[in-house]
């Protein structure tokens, strides 16, 4: 009844397909094919598959040291650790939030840790039954949040085909599911309790290595600074001490109106480091800085190649403020 009420819910609640192109079943299935060549999609289902086997050695195996000695718990008196993990589930929608605002690979490193860490409590469960409800609370929270984690970024890079890779990806769970219980089962006959743990521990452990590994690959083969065109950042200017004002560059003809300030190419008497910057358009996170024009000793020196160049500008530049001062006097005494 309960199946059939939700399968309702499901008809009236959920929107229809807008997609006009819907491709084939075979060609689904071809599809997903395809998706084991990619790296993300493959180390995503790698981590998958670790964390639900150490997931499952825990839940199909927990039953076993509760019901034996010291404990001899009822399966009624069993069945209340899974509220344990309810609030560790429940803990896992901050990590679906973290995910959202661009955190999920972090999230998903840190939770790892804290799955083989939760190893540590719930090994003990022949000796103390709280370390065993915090190392379920754990457990429930690292697994959850790793497995929303994974979900974000494979719905983020196939937003066309999620049902597809959604699809694929839950095969690596299944897959998971099924070695952790059929693992704990086999070797808690052998050694107890105390080998299922260190068998959930190395999954877990696995994982976060699959996980070290595809971010340092994803590091190597992502630049620092994302390539742009070259329109999109400003234009290098050049350092004007190094490179001084041609003689064509100053204005010589018509002088300026009364009033008006002659604003020459760099002020002389003036620290470098004062100016104005050299490039006024806006240089946004993926443009590299202008280079600064002065700093350390020795920058913004003039070169013995260039100071020849430089004293012609700069006569150039003298030749232009006296013309200005010439013609500004006969306005100046007629108005007198």
């Amino acid at each position: 009844m309960l199946l059939l009420a939700l399968t309702g819910l499901v008809l009236k609640l959920l929107p229809s397909d807008p997609r006009d192109v819907r491709p084939t079943y075979g060609a689904v299935l071809i599809s997903l094919a395809h998706l084991f060549r990619e790296r993300l999609f493959l180390s995503r289902g790698l981590i998958t598959f670790f964390l639900f086997a150490s997931f499952g050695v825990l839940w199909s195996g927990l039953a076993l040291p509760l019901g034996a000695e010291p404990w001899h718990l009822s399966t009624a008196q069993i069945g209340l650790f899974g509220i344990a993990g309810l609030a560790g589930a429940l803990g896992a929608s901050r990590a679906g939030r973290g995910a959202d605002s661009g955190r999920a690979e972090v999230i998903a490193g840190g939770a790892l840790v804290l799955l083989a860490a939760s190893w540590l409590a719930t090994g003990q469960a022949s000796r103390s039954l709280w370390a065993v409800v915090v190392g379920v609370i754990v457990l429930d929270f690292a697994v959850q949040a790793v497995h929303v984690s994974n979900q974000h970024l494979l719905t983020a890079a196939y937003p066309q085909r999620t049902s597809s890779v959604i699809g694929g990806y839950m095969l690596f769970y299944s897959l998971g599911s099924a070695v952790g219980a059929t693992g704990t089962t086999a070797v808690y006959s052998a050694a107890g309790w105390g080998l299922p743990s260190l068998l959930g521990a190395a999954f877990a452990l696995c994982a976060l290595v699959i996980w070290a590994a595809d971010r340092r690959t994803s590091r190597r083969h992502t630049p620092r600074r994302a390539r742009v065109t070259a329109s999109s950042c400003p234009a290098k200017p050049a350092n004007r001490r190094l490179h001084p004002p041609a003689a064509s560059s100053v204005a010589t003809t018509a002088p300026p109106a009364f009033g008006s300030r002659l604003r020459p190419a760099y002020h002389r008497g003036v620290r470098p480091s004062a100016r104005r910057p050299h490039s006024e358009a806006p240089v946004g996170p993926l443009c590299p800085p202008a280079p600064p024009l002065s700093g350390h000793r020795g920058v913004g020196r003039t070169p013995p190649a260039h100071r020849s160049s430089a004293r012609a500008g700069r006569e150039v530049e003298d030749r232009a403020r006296s013309s200005v001062a010439a013609a500004k006097e006969p306005v100046r005494s007629g108005g007198r």
